[in-house]
């Protein structure tokens, strides 16, 4: 699970699996195949900064965990504009004993869908957002909600540091289709915001800025 967000950093929380310890990897330009995957008896050096820990394959995957615990903040990101693909392998075993679990599970590997300002983006669940205007924003958010079937909608708005600033939906449930969203947001300050859709395990995320 993804949360804590600020411009270049975020928290991910897990749960334990069959392993005595984890192995978390992330990458930015694709989903994580078989040649960026942990090999047995290999041990592997980690760092929460993006880019900082040992590479996996040969581009853009990197180990940012390695040890018993159940979440961390992973820095040098670019939120706003990046998508995140993350897995977490339980291991048990040390350095040339090393037994990874590599199997695709449920929400593992699991993806954090961002776009700029300008960009459209789909989630894997089956929606998408596009049309947002106007920017900078002073009174009231405009954007298209586009959902391919039925489905429970979360939508927020974020400060700089992750906060949830706003709330204008609570898992309410949106029929497929197109659906006009409007979000008031002139009781909140002047500044950077992130707009956050979710359904269930799926995010997407939009930069706005709210100008007084």
């Amino acid at each position: 699970m993804f949360s804590n967000f600020t411009p270049t950093s975020l928290s991910l929380d897990w749960s334990i699996g069959n392993g005595a310890k984890r192995l978390g990897i992330l990458k930015t330009t694709s989903y994580i195949d078989s040649t960026e995957l942990p090999i047995d008896g290999m041990n592997y050096i980690a760092n929460n900064a993006y880019g900082s820990g040992q590479r996996m394959g040969n581009k853009d995957c990197y180990v940012i965990y390695n040890g018993t615990n159940t979440n961390i903040n992973i820095s040098g990101l670019d939120v706003i504009h990046q998508t995140f693909y993350v897995m977490i392998c339980a291991y048990n075993g040390d350095s040339l004993t090393a037994n990874y679990n590599i199997k695709f599970a449920n929400g593992n590997p699991n993806e954090l869908y961002q776009w700029g300002v300008n960009d459209n983006k789909s989630a894997s669940s089956g929606f998408e957002i596009c049309n947002i205007a106007p920017e900078p924003v002073k009174d009231v958010l405009h954007f298209t909600l586009i959902t391919e079937r039925m489905m429970p909608i979360t939508i927020e708005l974020l400060d700089i540091n992750g906060r949830t600033a706003l709330t204008a939906y609570a898992g309410k449930t949106f029929d497929p289709g197109s659906t006009e969203i409007n979000i008031h947001v002139n009781t909140l300050p002047a500044g950077v915001y992130l707009v956050k859709v979710s359904s269930g395990n799926s995010f997407a995320f939009t930069k706005v800025i709210i100008a007084r």
